[in-house]
């Protein structure tokens, strides 16, 4: 089966606020949270070479940029979580063709970062979202 060809093009990311998903809005990456599991060593004294076993799954982040506006009601929200410590849903979106891929889970902001800029720039800010669940990948 041929994949499909997922593109960051058009791609969001999303909040919970209250019952609706908004989308942050003017976004220029993401990096979505890993999922990885720890590894514990299992190798005991007749062994000849070290054992595995998989662990618990280990803390990891989203991190996202966007472009930063002060008034705008989405950014404020992103404030309002960080201050709260509050554990929403987010959503990455993306879309290839007819076919939209989500990527979901729970989260908290950790960091809200600015970026330098110069006189020709946008003003950005870097996001931080650690997990607080597991992630689900769902394409329809």
């Amino acid at each position: 089966m041929a994949k499909n060809r997922y593109t960051g093009k058009g791609g969001l990311v999303k909040v919970a606020s209250g019952n609706t998903f908004v989308a942050v809005g003017l976004c220029t990456n993401v990096t979505p949270p890993p999922m990885e599991k720890a590894v514990i060593d299992v190798t005991g004294m007749e062994d000849t070479t070290a054992v595995a076993a998989q662990g618990i799954e280990q803390l990891s982040a989203m991190d996202f940029e966007s472009l930063h506006d002060p008034d705008d009601t989405t950014d404020d929200l992103v404030d309002t979580l960080y201050g709260s410590g509050n554990t929403v849903t987010w959503q990455i979106v993306t879309v290839a063709g007819a076919k939209t891929w989500t990527k979901s889970f729970s989260g908290i902001v950790t960091a809200i970062v600015p970026t330098g800029f110069g006189g020709n720039d946008a003003v950005n800010r870097k996001v931080t979202v650690h997990r607080a669940g597991a992630v689900t990948d769902t394409a329809v």
